[in-house]
This record gives C-alpha cells, structure tokens and sequence, in this order.
C-alpha cells in the first residue's frame, strides 16, 4: 500500500485504516487477526514528547553554567551515569548496533519465552 503524500488524504487514509484493524479486515492475508492483535498491544499509545526537548546542559550538572534562564538547554541533573541509555548514541541506534533499548526489549521477550516454556513444562508434568 502506498501512503498519500497530502496531509487530508494521509489522515482519510489512517482513519480507513484503523477502521478496518478495529473490524479485523487486513490487506494482507498472510497477516491473520492474532497479528493484528499483537501489534495494537505493542503500539505505543502516547507520544514521546521528551524526545523533543532540549539536550540537558553539562555546565549545569559541574554547577557552572552562568546563562541563568537564557540557556538554550535544559537545566536538569543528568540520570544515572551506569545506566547503559546514558551512552546511547543515536548512529548505533539507527543501526542497531550496540543498542541498549532494544537488547532490553529482546531480553524482556526472550523471558517471557522462558516463563511460557516453563509453564508448560510444569502443566504437562501435572498432567500425567
């Protein structure tokens, strides 16, 4: 499917769209309704809206950044220097290598892989 370029005919088109996902209809057939499913309960319902603010001022971390209100960055103390989404760089990022949100999402999913695989294994062993 092609998207339209335009503002009007995009937001018609997103409205067809979700119209037809809350009726279960897909374009594709090969992707089925627990597809559908899955993706409506992974997508993001808010936006992010940290993404858009100003970068955090280092000169106010070391306590010396002497533009007061008219610093054009954000005056916050920076979070947890160990915590692996302070090193992120956005090139690695886009690449997908050494990408710390998504070995997080990879990790949370492989558990629970794991959890179902136990669970399993414990409901055929009280089975029998």
């Amino acid at each position: 499917l092609a998207v339209p370029q335009s503002d009007a005919n995009r937001a018609w088109f997103n409205a067809q769209q979700e119209q037809a996902l809350a009726r279960g209809d897909t374009a594709s057939s090969s992707v089925g309704p627990r597809t559908v499913a899955k993706l409506q309960s992974m997508a993001r319902l808010e936006p992010r809206y940290e993404r858009n603010l100003p970068k955090l001022c280092s000169f106010f971390a070391k306590g010396e950044c002497n533009r007061g209100s008219t610093c054009p960055f954000r005056h916050e103390m920076p979070k947890d220097r160990n915590d692996p989404l302070s090193q992120q760089n956005t090139r690695d990022r886009f690449y997908g290598t050494n990408d710390p949100v998504a070995n997080a999402i990879l990790g949370k999913r492989k558990e629970r892989l794991e959890q179902k695989k136990e669970e399993r294994k414990n409901a055929g062993d009280g089975t029998n």
